[in-house]
């Protein structure tokens, strides 16, 4: 009896051993497959959002093309920063003497600035004397110019039949 006793614990000291290796064995895989089941789950995230990003590309393709059709149009809308310092002066005295404007005093009041859209942006002033006619079509012709204006605080005085005006004002290009 003793040596069957002796038997048994010995099958069972083997069997518990063995239990414990599989044990440990079967952790040590399951932890390697949860790591290989993460890694194909990054995976597999990173594709669809390569996925998505190349559907995004394909459905703007049209856009690009449209775009790319019509950016030498804008172009010719707008000058570069180089054009305003060299043209705009003798271009806004050119409206001026076709509009019978008198005495003009032109002036760039600083330098280009960047804005957040991309253009730069040139402050000027302007005063002449004109008649009210030859004001309203200089202000159009201006505005018709292929130079891109804005107008800032525009004062305008009478003086008999003669309108004195300083015009400050801004200049786009990029």
């Amino acid at each position: 009896m003793a040596s069957f006793n002796k038997s048994l614990t010995k099958s069972f000291m083997i069997t518990l051993v063995i239990v414990l290796i599989l044990i440990a064995g079967i952790w040590y895989v399951s932890k390697d497959i949860n790591k290989r089941v993460a890694s194909i789950q990054s995976l597999q995230n990173q594709i669809a959002v390569t996925l998505g990003e190349s559907y995004s590309l394909a459905t703007l393709r049209p856009a690009s093309i449209k775009a790319n059709e019509v950016i030498p149009i804008l172009d010719t809308y707008l000058i570069d920063k180089d054009d305003v310092v060299v043209n705009f002066k003798s271009a806004i005295e050119a409206l001026a003497k076709e509009n019978k404007i008198t005495s003009l005093n032109f002036s760039f009041t600083g330098e280009g600035i960047l804005t957040s859209e991309g253009f730069t942006r040139t402050s000027f002033s302007l005063n002449f004397i004109s008649a009210y006619d030859d004001l309203i079509n200089f202000l159009k012709s201006a505005g018709d110019s292929h130079f891109v204006i804005k107008f800032i605080n525009p004062d305008i005085s009478q003086q008999d039949a003669r309108y004195n005006t300083s015009i400050f004002g801004q200049v786009f290009s990029f």
